[in-house]
């Protein structure tokens, strides 16, 4: 690894507590400007492995989905996938006008470096509606790390840092939207779904149709 802060992550963070270190460590800006761009690459670096792993699990969804649902689902899941690797080219871009390395990162290193730790979770079901819902979760928690990253660039003078973060995360809440409605329409989730917000915490379990009651709200 030639990211130094890569080593210093491996041996500092907690990774069951990874989201929330980072929403405090990035909810102000600090008036170093050397420190903003230190930030901004090592959010960059951060979003390039969570791209990395949504686009693996997309991959991973339609390559492995057997059960009902598989006809509806595989063609989202490819478009999504095709999209996830548009935004870390897009971030490679990035960093390499801010002159900055592209993350040399072993794979078994990346879930110590993306944005939810230990948390992140690879994906080997061939159920199609669980693969659904684990996409549903992961896109809310995309939309939570660009909203953070695009809180922190739209404070500093990188526009176009903040421009790129603004887009990735409305092009996840557009994911999260599509997946919603699939949900909806194939009858495992409430229409309320799409009416909470988008978090990571948020729990598809709560919102599946079980009963015909259910199925009218």
């Amino acid at each position: 690894m030639n990211d130094k802060f890569t080593d210093v992550y491996l041996d500092t963070v907690n990774p069951p507590t990874r989201f929330e270190e980072l929403k405090r460590r990035f909810a102000e800006v600090p008036s170093d400007p050397e420190q903003i761009r230190r930030d901004i690459i090592e959010m960059l670096t951060i979003s390039y492995v969570d791209e990395w792993l949504a686009e693996m699990n997309y991959f991973a969804s339609y390559n492995l989905s057997k059960t009902e649902g598989k006809v509806d689902y595989d063609p989202e899941f490819q478009q999504h996938e095709k999209e996830e690797y548009e935004h870390r080219h897009d971030i490679v871009t990035r960093l390499r006008e801010l002159g900055a390395p592209v993350p040399t990162i072993p794979l078994d290193q990346f879930i110590y470096v993306n944005s939810r730790g230990q948390m992140w979770k690879q994906e080997f079901s061939d159920i199609s509606n669980e693969q659904l819902k684990n996409r549903f979760v992961e896109e809310n928690e995309a939309i939570e790390w660009y909203t953070l990253c695009a809180n922190y660039t739209r404070q500093t003078d990188d526009n176009t840092t903040y421009t790129l973060f603004k887009k990735i995360k409305a092009d996840e809440e557009q994911h999260r939207l599509d997946l919603g409605d699939l949900g909806v329409q194939s009858g495992i989730f409430k229409k309320d779904v799409l009416a909470m917000p988008a978090s990571g915490d948020i729990d598809p379990e709560l919102h599946k149709v079980s009963t015909d009651v259910d199925a009218e709200l």
